[in-house]
């Protein structure tokens, strides 16, 4: 299940606590090993798009 945080237990906005029941050890584990490689995903996707060189502001309509 996932409930939502009151704002006084805190200070992230919009929290959440996940509840995963119970679970054996190598569950916990190959969990942890999951969520670890999404992790990784999302780092190397940052990465990706922080090298990523911004188009600078410039007149659209030819005029200076």
């Amino acid at each position: 299940s996932a409930d939502k945080v009151c704002h006084s237990c805190t200070d992230v906005k919009d929290a959440y606590r996940i509840t995963l029941g119970t679970l054996t050890v190598d569950d916990t584990h190959a969990m942890a090993r999951q969520l670890e490689s999404f992790a990784l995903e999302f780092e190397q996707m940052r990465e990706q798009l922080c090298s990523i060189p911004t188009r600078q502001a410039g007149p659209t309509d030819g005029s200076a």
